[in-house]
């Protein structure tokens, strides 16, 4: 997969955030209900696990977005190498589904400048859980 940046990379980043956001909001999901059922629940225990499971990935990532200081020597003065190793994100099994699936799949991989950190795509993830958990209530009546 080529790389590819601009506007069109943007376009792709966001396509590739999305996607990312519908398989871990399936993910857990599909692990709701498995809990659910292990326990002896029915689909009420479900969506009560989805919205608890929703919560908790929207905290954690809105921990990992919280921007922090910049980094300091011992003098008190910015350390001017803080930025000399620059930051490059672990590709790792979750993410590579991710970009198998469609319609991610069909589309380059971004330039990694112009890629949604995966603390980005986690708030997302989160958002998708709380809807699903949602539409689980309110079309569904699953009360």
């Amino acid at each position: 997969m080529e790389a590819e940046s601009g506007r069109d990379g943007r376009a792709s980043a966001w396509i590739h955030a999305f996607t990312y956001a519908v398989v871990g909001g399936g993910v857990l999901t599909v692990g709701s209900l498995v809990l659910s059922l292990v326990t002896g629940g029915d689909l009420v225990r479900a969506k009560i696990i989805l919205f608890l499971a929703g919560w908790i990935v929207l905290a954690y990532s809105t921990v990992k977005l919280w921007p922090t200081s910049r980094p300091h020597d011992e003098a008190g003065r910015e350390d001017p190498y803080a930025q000399a190793v620059p930051h490059v994100e672990n590709v790792g099994r979750f993410q590579r589904i991710v970009w198998n699936t469609p319609p991610a799949r069909y589309l380059t991989t971004p330039a990694p400048e112009d890629r949604i950190s995966t603390d980005g795509k986690l708030f997302l993830v989160g958002l998708v859980t709380l809807a699903i958990s949602f539409v689980l209530e309110t079309a569904f009546g699953v009360g």
